[in-house]
C-alpha cells in the first residue's frame, strides 16, 4: 500500500510511495537540522491519532492555526479572511475536520501561498481538501517541492496580487524565493504584513533582523 510519507522532523509530505525516503531533502539543508536521533516518518494518518489543532483569533479576520502538541518545527498557518476571497498564508502537516470545519464556516479558500520551503509540509492535501485552489510559490524554490502534483502556480515576479486586499512579495534572504504577504483589509486599514520566517522584530522593537538560518 503507498503513502506519502511525512519527516517527523521537519513535517514535509513526500509523493506517496511504498517505503518512505532514505532522507529528507529540508532537514539535510544547513537551514534546518537532522534529528539527532536520526530520520524518522510518519503520515497523515498518525499526526490526527496524536495531535488536535489549535486555532486562535488575532484581530478581526486573521485567525491562527496550530496544533498541540507542538508537531515538526512548530508550523503555523494564518488564514487571512477577504470578501474577495479567503487566502491560507502558509501551512502545517496537521489537516483534521475541526480545521476544514472550521475554514468552511469562515467561506473556505481561494488560494493558499506560502512563505518558503518550511512550511510547504501538507500543502497537496489542504488544497485538495479544498477544492483543488490554487497554491502559490516563488519560482526560485521550486527545486524544494515535494508534491509536484498539487496544483501549484509557480510565480516569479518580485511581486503579484492575489485579490485587491492580498499581495506576495519576494524578500528572498531566508530562501532565494522567500516570500512575504501583504494584506490592507485589516479593520483599522492600516494593514498587516505576515513574514514567514524572513523577518524579526527585535527586542526592543524598533528594529528588525533578517534570518537566512
Amino acid at each position: 500500500m503507498l503513502s506519502a510519507f511525512i519527516c517527523m522532523t521537519c513535517g514535509t509530505q513526500y509523493p506517496p510511495s511504498q517505503e518512505p525516503p532514505t532522507s529528507c531533502d529540508i532537514c539535510e539543508d544547513e537551514r534546518q537540522f537532522v534529528n539527532p536521533r536520526g530520520q524518522t516518518w510518519t503520515s497523515l494518518e498518525e499526526i490526527r491519532k496524536f495531535h488536535r489543532a489549535v486555532i486562535s483569533r488575532y484581530e478581526v479576520g486573521l485567525y491562527g492555526i496550530g496544533a498541540t502538541p507542538e508537531l515538526a518545527i512548530g508550523e503555523r498557518a494564518l488564514l487571512v479572511c477577504s470578501s474577495l476571497g479567503n487566502v491560507l498564508w502558509d501551512c502545517l502537516a496537521l489537516l483534521d475536520d475541526a480545521i476544514t470545519d472550521f475554514i468552511r464556516a469562515m467561506g473556505g479558500l481561494s488560494a493558499i501561498a506560502i512563505s518558503h520551503p518550511h512550511f510547504y509540509t501538507t500543502m497537496a492535501e489542504w488544497s485538495r481538501v479544498f477544492g483543488d485552489v490554487p497554491i502559490y510559490l516563488h519560482n526560485s524554490n521550486k527545486s524544494w517541492v515535494k508534491r509536484s502534483d498539487a496544483p501549484i502556480r509557480f510565480w516569479d515576479k518580485e511581486r503579484i496580487s492575489l485579490n485587491d486586499e492580498i499581495s506576495l512579495i519576494r524578500v528572498g534572504g531566508h530562501f532565494e524565493g522567500s516570500t512575504v504577504l501583504h494584506w490592507s483589509g485589516t479593520a483599522d486599514r492600516k494593514g498587516a504584513l505576515l513574514v514567514g520566517d524572513s523577518i524579526y522584530v527585535v527586542r526592543d522593537r524598533r528594529w528588525v533582523t533578517f534570518m537566512r538560518s
